[in-house]
């Protein structure tokens, strides 16, 4: 479960703890009952230029009715795809 986020014409990029590529499952709770996902790793969620081509670790925890908890760790890359512009 990585991510590669490109940076927007602003030189800036995102993402949210809702955003679909983290999910969880579990064999008791159903997935609305789940509590997380909380994402630690600095915690920082917003990237900029100063971090373009850089990876980021982040870990995702997520918790069952029962206290079970489950972590998985997760790549962010950061990139900037965007050429210069000519005029």
């Amino acid at each position: 479960m990585d991510l590669t986020l490109s940076l927007d014409e602003n030189g800036q990029a995102s993402f949210e703890k809702e955003d679909p590529f983290i999910s969880a499952t579990d064999n008791c709770t159903p997935e609305a009952d789940l509590r997380g996902p909380l994402i630690s790793g600095n915690n920082n969620r917003e990237f900029d230029c100063d971090d373009a081509g850089q990876d980021f670790i982040r870990t995702v925890v997520v918790r069952d009715a029962a206290g079970n908890r489950g972590t998985c760790d997760f790549t962010v890359s950061i990139v900037d795809d965007t050429p210069p512009e000519i005029e």
